[in-house]
């Protein structure tokens, strides 16, 4: 929780828990996917247990658990209905949890124990899956607090350098990008070059839009 608080970007947070996942989740294999508003898909950004596994992005409703929004499980010994985007791995126990925050879909958390795993263990599938459980979920609630935090921060620091009307980098970002580009020169002993443009009638764009 320490690690995933004082990561600046979503790719460092992916880092940190590619790290992490093995050691939580041991005699597993599993993904953490993201939920991209663009297509409504979410999209698997780190993955752990089997190297060789194929990962793809799949929609929001092919998954029971996002429809629920809660942990959904997939028994194999059970006539459970399982998940459209786990069609792979049918033989498989898998765990799917939601990461959420105010009933807003950030991804989810995918864990799955395949059949020669379980017999390689001498434990049933779905035993090793019920112990991290709550584990599982705690993970799930710390990282999509984590991801809107740092969405959020993202968002606002976007609004503070762009100019909403042409999408342009604004004053605020010459500023700060001047100062270091000053510095990298005198430190490297490089020239840099600055072009002020005026454009033409922007007066009538600006009255426009």
């Amino acid at each position: 929780g320490e690690m995933v608080q004082i990561c600046n970007t979503r790719d460092e947070i992916y880092k940190v828990m590619k790290q992490y996942f093995s050691s939580f989740f041991p005699n597993t294999r599993g993904s953490l996917n993201i939920y991209e508003k663009k297509d409504l898909s979410l999209k698997p950004v780190v993955h752990w247990g089997d190297s060789e596994q194929k990962l793809s992005p799949f929609l929001s409703d092919e998954c029971w658990a996002l429809r629920k929004g809660k942990p959904y499980w997939v028994q194999t010994g059970q006539s459970s209905l399982i998940c459209r985007h786990l069609k792979g791995y049918r033989n498989n126990e898998s765990l799917c949890t939601p990461l959420m925050v105010r009933e807003e879909v950030i991804g989810l958390l995918h864990i799955m124990v395949p059949p020669k795993d379980a017999q390689a263990l001498e434990t049933p599938g779905l035993t090793v899956l019920k112990s991290k459980q709550s584990l599982a979920k705690i993970i799930a609630e710390t990282l999509a607090l984590a991801l809107v935090n740092i969405r959020l921060r993202e968002d606002l620091r976007r609004q503070s350098i762009l100019d909403p009307l042409t999408g342009l980098y604004n004053r605020r970002f010459l500023n700060e990008n001047l100062k270091r580009e000053v510095h990298s020169m005198k430190r490297l002993n490089y020239s840099i070059g600055i072009l002020i443009i005026d454009v033409d009638h922007f007066k009538k764009f600006n009255d426009t839009y």
